[in-house]
């Protein structure tokens, strides 16, 4: 079966290079290049690779419009760019050779850190400092309570999606050593819908926390 979990392939100047670090360099300039790519040379009648990521946009713009209304725009390419993210990170899993950098708990907890830090940025700019003001509601003396329902927001993100696409790694990796000959593609395509779902649910939990930090009172 094959080893979960990060793996140090290297060491530079003492600091270990995993396969949670690759995976994610590999994954960032993929989506860098694809980008620079797409949008070098726009054309009136879209090529097929201009077609295609403007079809996707399209959906991630209509799926942020549907949740948050017609502010979603101004948190569109934030939200795009974790969904994209994430949802290339979950597949890349189903690659022979690669490893998903979400099932590494350390990269669920940047990105839910993330997420929780631009909702904090985003009710900021929208309502200054009242922004804080709810944790002092009902009353001044549930802010503890309050402070500590900010803390679980970001475990809940980060070990859901930690959790989930390690177990599908698991369920594929055993019942690929059970039914070597049977198991591997229709679980390789559950795991690609796996993937698309654990991305969905992470990103529509980023929206209704960056709604809720940004929502007049």
């Amino acid at each position: 079966m094959e080893e979960l979990g990060p793996v140090v392939v290297a060491e530079l100047y003492g600091w270990r290079i995993t396969t949670t670090v690759v995976m994610s360099t590999l994954l960032t300039g993929f989506l860098t290049f694809v980008s620079f790519l797409s949008t070098r040379h726009l054309q009136d009648i879209p090529g097929r690779l201009q077609n295609t990521l403007e079809t996707v946009v399209e959906l991630l713009e209509g799926l942020v419009e549907d949740n948050m209304g017609e502010k979603g725009k101004d948190y569109f390419p934030f939200i795009g760019t974790l969904f994209l993210y994430i949802l290339l990170s979950n597949w890349m899993g189903a690659i022979p050779g690669l490893r998903s950098p979400t099932s590494d708990i350390n990269v669920t907890v940047a990105l839910a850190v993330i997420v929780l830090l631009a909702s904090h940025v985003y009710g900021l700019s929208k309502k200054g400092l009242a922004h804080f003001k709810h944790y002092l509601e009902p009353m001044p003396i549930f802010l503890p309570l309050n402070l500590m329902e900010e803390v679980t927001k970001p475990l809940s993100l980060a070990f859901r999606l930690f959790g989930n696409v390690t177990g599908e790694h698991i369920v594929v990796a055993v019942l690929g050593l059970i039914v070597p000959l049977l198991v591997p593609v229709p679980m390789s395509l559950f795991g690609l819908f796996t993937g698309l779902i654990q991305a969905l649910v992470f990103t529509m939990l980023a929206m209704v926390y960056i709604t809720q930090a940004t929502e007049e009172e």
